[in-house]
């Protein structure tokens, strides 16, 4: 799992969950395997500004938050991302097959449940950050 994001190391992350425990374990699994530009948010409220401020290649995004949940988010996402790729994880405790659904129906592009396994995480953001590298050879030429 080391270094497995050494060639994303240059993009930047954004985790949001209100969780201090999960995003300080998210940050250090990601720092790990080789991710420098990681920002993490706890209020919910804040992921419109921070979207803007940091301008992210892909978000980590729990769904059970107070004021404002993940599925939510995902549609304001979306309208940042304005038509872009901009992938998000899901990363949440809910295992429901519902919650899978409806958060890949609102435009999540993968789910994981928690407790997760640092590297089958790992390997989804660098899969995620892949196919954005990908699409954006693919516009470029």
């Amino acid at each position: 799992m080391a270094e497995l994001l050494f060639p994303f190391a240059d993009v930047s992350i954004l985790v949001v969950d209100d969780n201090a425990d999960n995003l300080s374990l998210i940050e250090a699994v990601l720092a790990r395997a080789g991710a420098t530009q990681v920002s993490a948010e706890s209020d919910p409220r804040q992921v419109p500004a921070r979207l803007a401020s940091i301008d992210p290649d892909l978000v980590v995004l729990d769904l059970r938050m107070p004021h404002v949940d993940g599925y939510q988010l995902l549609s304001e996402i979306a309208a940042y991302a304005d038509g872009g790729y901009l992938p998000v994880l899901v990363l949440t405790a809910d295992a429901t097959r519902a919650a899978g659904e409806r958060a890949m129906r609102e435009g999540a592009h993968d789910f994981v449940t928690k407790p997760f396994d640092n590297a089958d995480l790992v390997v989804r953001i660098r899969n995620l950050l892949h196919t954005r590298a990908l699409r954006a050879r693919g516009s470029a030429g």
